[in-house]
């Protein structure tokens, strides 16, 4: 049989910040030393491949989420999955742009976000476009290390639940965090998730949908006109199970479970699970997200 490689055509440093992407912007700028960050790691996927480029740089506790299923925990479990994904991953392109950078004050804590295109080639040619987001974290060396990669593993994986746990004694800033995502997801149970996601999102921020589209303010604002007097057809409720929080406390990101139970007119219930994975930062200093996404644990 003849031997599949694995063929990732990633765009070229220098191509990353030219014509609109020259200058990203971040919320509090002064992200330099991060947008070098970002071109070393996308250098090493041209150079050594996705997988290496992740066995370089994902932290010991880091998180990959994959397309589908159970977060992948660390470089043993980066390992684990690999034999799980290599035929998806022969012939396949995966390119990537940043479109935004966002460094906390305390500079340990950064978010990198932007849109991938992934082709997968065979009987017929599958394109699927969406936005990644990453979250890096200088360690005590001053070395960046990826703690959380969303979007960029695009394959779905089997592995068993990760079994997160929250830290016992967060700081009072990740109190408030954590708090504040559960108070969005109360408020998502009780309003529907419209109501909640266009009380909690950021002027500028987004929440990616599962097909790769990007909402906003004014579109959730339109999707609670459209609502009839019946209430929310549809309960979406999450909690956070791993949570990173900048020393400045102006940038904090969490991730965990969600249900999402769809409720039809004979009161028939379907649900759906998956993990989500949302960054927070400081808007007239209140909590709101400026990014929002997840993934779906496929059916068993």
């Amino acid at each position: 049989m003849k031997k599949k490689t694995l063929a990732f055509r990633l765009l070229a440093a220098t191509a990353l910040w030219a014509g609109s992407l020259a200058e990203p912007t971040g919320v509090y700028g002064g992200d330099a030393m991060l947008k070098t960050v970002d071109i070393e790691f996308t250098a090493a996927a041209k150079r050594e491949g996705l997988a290496g480029a992740f066995r370089c740089y994902l932290a010991e506790d880091g998180i990959i989420l994959p397309g589908a299923g159970h977060p992948i925990r660390g470089p043993e479990g980066l390992r684990a999955v690999l034999p799980q994904v290599e035929g998806a991953m022969a012939d396949a392109d995966l390119t990537w742009e940043t479109q935004n950078i966002t460094l906390a004050r305390s500079n340990d804590l950064g978010f990198v976000m932007g849109r991938f295109r992934y082709t997968e080639s065979g009987e017929g040619e599958v394109v699927r476009t969406g936005y990644f987001g990453i979250v890096w974290r200088r360690d005590g060396k001053g070395e960046w290390r990826l703690v959380f990669s969303q979007g960029l593993f695009p394959w779905p994986v089997r592995t068993p639940p990760p079994g997160f746990r929250l830290k016992e004694r967060p700081t009072a800033a990740e109190r408030e965090l954590i708090d504040t995502e559960l108070a969005f997801s109360r408020y998502s149970a009780k309003h529907g998730a419209p109501a909640a996601f266009h009380r909690y999102i950021a002027e500028t921020g987004i929440a990616v949908t599962q097909a790769g589209t990007a909402r906003r303010k004014s579109t959730f604002k339109e999707m609670i006109s459209r609502q009839d007097d019946r209430g929310p057809s549809a309960r979406l409720e999450w909690r956070p199970v791993v949570s990173w929080m900048a020393a400045a406390a102006d940038l904090g990101c969490n991730t965990g479970p969600y249900t999402f139970t769809v409720i039809d007119e004979r009161g028939s219930q379907r649900v759906s699970r998956g993990y989500f994975f949302t960054v927070w930062i400081k808007e007239d200093g209140d909590w709101k997200f400026a990014y929002d996404a997840g993934n779906t644990i496929p059916a068993e």
